[in-house]
């Protein structure tokens, strides 16, 4: 899950705990802002405010957590991809407005000029936070592709190293069976060495020529096998 999800869910969740702003400030009618004081109207007390505040926030932050979790690269419209993003954007703007509208109209001596400074600076703190937001998903995005990157590389590789233990296995199996045929090879060739000391001028010439040759004609046959037992290695070895 992409952590710009887990914030959006935070956020829709605060929304029940803005219910209880009110509950987290003591009971006032006058405050101080921008290095002025201001009294609330007679008959209103801060938890007044305070609620009022809390249902605007309400919306501002349920549309900033909607936002963040609706999966915007899923819709292929183009047009219908702006248009939501717009509609959340203004809920945003809109509900923030009439946040601030409501000090302007539970405080007395809170003009104009606080309301549009007090507007703007809580529009830049909101387009600022979810800036931060979507580059902090876009440099945790980037990190895990990387990862991801990283990790596809090392599988790559540990299977590029496990196909060269195969191929050296299969070598080694081809070697193992080149040096079978040597030894077979050799005991045919000490055997015709030895025939001449076993025949006899009595013994028959032509049983003793097909013995060799048959032995002969076998020392060949794996001189061949060994030939291809090395033009097979020398293939498993590209």
């Amino acid at each position: 899950m992409k952590i710009k999800t887990y914030i959006g869910i935070f956020f829709i969740l605060s929304t029940f705990l803005l219910n209880y702003l009110d509950q987290l400030f003591p009971n006032f009618t006058e405050f101080v802002i921008f290095g002025k004081s201001f009294k609330i109207i007679e008959g209103f007390n801060s938890h007044d405010i305070m609620w009022t505040i809390a249902q605007k926030l309400n919306l501002v932050f349920f549309a900033i957590g909607i936002l963040l979790i609706f999966p915007f690269e899923k819709v292929k419209e183009t047009f219908l991809k702006k248009l939501l993003i717009i509609v959340f954007l203004t809920s945003i703007v809109f509900n923030s407005y009439l946040a601030i509208a409501a000090i302007h109209d539970y405080v007395n001596g809170f003009g104009d000029g606080h309301f549009i400074i007090t507007f703007l600076i809580l529009t830049i703190f909101i387009a600022s936070l979810l800036l931060l937001l979507l580059k902090l998903n876009r440099v945790v995005n980037n990190r895990k592709k990387e990862i991801l990157r990283l990790k596809y590389e090392v599988e790559r590789r540990i299977d590029a190293l496990k196909e060269k233990d195969l191929k050296m296995l299969q070598i080694q199996s081809k070697v193992d069976s080149i040096q079978d045929t040597n030894i077979f090879i050799t005991k045919k060739i000490e055997a015709l060495e030895c025939l001449p000391l076993f025949i006899k001028e009595t013994d028959n010439m032509e049983t003793w020529s097909k013995l060799a040759h048959r032995r002969a004609m076998m020392i060949y046959g794996q001189l061949d096998k060994q030939l291809k037992d090395l033009e097979e290695a020398k293939t498993i070895a590209l």
